[in-house]
């Protein structure tokens, strides 16, 4: 029952991660990510109920619980309860995803498939954008996105990603020729769409998933390094054929972006400040979650009026203003959690999930992302990898332990050894 209960939850990873569609004119049906999950909780529920218990909860889920707790207490004292209503909701949903993903992904070959599911919702991102670069549906400053998606968005979720399909493409006992080459064939992907979003921040947070690749492309076969090359040099054909003038452009501007005379990484230097402010002013408790946009409005500015930059475009500091320093501790605790789970790790496995985490704490520093589900898709992943290890230590303990109780039983009554065999 839990194996189906996997099965039926992959497609929703899938589309909770990456894959944003909605139905105008039938809103009855929701989204796709409410179609995928209400079957996912559906069984999960009756797995539960067959089997009388669930998982037991991994210390990941008593942060996130408190964390969402304190968040849903912020109501008390919000500045705007309608918005930390929904923030309370959103975090809830995440917990409760959260849950049952940890409850069904148990052994290392479900990690494995966990981690593919996440790589293929990329690649949706990937044609998605791809397909609105070839008809020239520019979402924001003649820069491209995938349906749904926010342009500076994309490159955090490629770049997290893009360790975990490294890591497949290398060490993955699934001997499937087409996840090879997908994953193979993902860095390169990856580097396109991250080009085609044009965002600064999001491409120098992919450095470390960059690096990994680099570091440990050794480790390739010959004939797949020689692959690799012949489709490096057919990317950089197709690049010479397509405009990227404009997203080169805007990189280049990352170094006076950051000074005095730029445009302080797009106006986020002065969202900061008023961020720092309203903290300043409410230190312990925060002005209530989901509340910075209706406290941005007092402020106004440019960038109101443009209808930009009213959430606080930083997670750490966005968490700090809103649920105060009892919320940003908590939320530090989960982080620091996330790389103890990394570190239980040995070998490649370690650092492709390292590198995976910093490229994620490296991208919230320039956007508000702890109400994503790609934030607690990335604990959840990490708190289920290293969950598998326990599991394997258990399955191996019960395995000698059989072992030995066969060559006692052997010993001592051959024939009843034979007939326990």
């Amino acid at each position: 029952m839990r194996k189906i209960a996997f099965w039926i939850a992959m497609p929703y990873v899938f589309v909770a991660y990456g894959v944003v569609i909605s139905f105008p004119g039938f809103d009855w049906l929701g989204s796709v990510a409410r179609l995928t999950g209400i079957p996912a909780l559906f069984v999960w529920l009756l797995t539960a109920l067959v089997n009388g218990s669930i998982r037991r909860p991994a210390l990941l889920h008593w942060l996130f619980g408190a964390f969402v707790l304190w968040t849903g207490l912020t109501f008390f004292w919000t500045t705007s309860p309608d918005d930390t209503q929904h923030r309370f909701y959103r975090l809830t949903l995440a917990f409760g995803t959260s849950l049952l993903i940890w409850d069904v992904v148990r052994t290392r070959k479900e990690v494995d498939t966990l981690f593919q599911t996440v790589v293929l919702s990329c690649y949706a991102i990937a044609v998605s954008i791809a397909y609105n670069a070839h008809v020239g549906n520019a979402s924001l400053e003649d820069r491209f996105s995938a349906f749904g998606l926010y342009p500076n968005d994309i490159p955090k979720m490629v770049g997290m990603a893009m360790p975990m399909a490294w890591y497949l493409a290398l060490e993955s006992t699934n001997k499937n020729v087409f996840l090879k080459v997908v994953n193979y064939m993902y860095p390169i992907v990856g580097v396109f769409t991250i080009i085609l979003t044009g965002s600064r921040g999001g491409l120098v947070a992919c450095i470390p998933a960059f690096l990994f690749v680099i570091l440990t492309f050794h480790k390739t076969a010959p004939h797949v390094k020689a692959a690799a090359a012949i489709a490096t040099f057919g990317a950089l054909l197709i690049a010479a054929r397509l405009d990227f003038s404009k997203q080169l452009d805007r990189f280049a501007t990352i170094g006076s972006s950051l000074s005095n005379s730029g445009d302080k990484l797009n106006g986020r230097f002065d969202i900061w400040s008023v961020a720092w402010d309203l903290a300043s002013k409410h230190p312990w408790a925060g002005i209530g979650a989901g509340a910075f946009p209706h406290e941005m409005v007092r402020y106004g500015g440019p960038r109101l009026a443009a209808g930009l930059g009213l959430v606080a475009h930083n997670t750490y500091l966005s968490v700090l203003t809103e649920t105060g320093i009892i919320g940003l501790l908590l939320f530090l605790a989960i982080i620091f959690n996330g790389l103890r789970d990394v570190l239980k790790h040995r070998g490649l496995l370690r650092f492709a999930l390292g590198a995976s985490l910093i490229t994620w704490a490296a991208g919230v520093f320039v956007s508000a992302w702890e109400e994503t589900a790609q934030t607690w898709l990335m604990f959840t992943i990490l708190a289920v990898s290293a969950g598998a290890l326990v599991i394997t230590k258990q399955e191996q303990e019960q395995a000698e332990a059989e072992a030995v109780e066969e060559d006692a039983l052997s010993q001592a009554d051959p024939v009843a050894a034979f007939s326990a065999g």
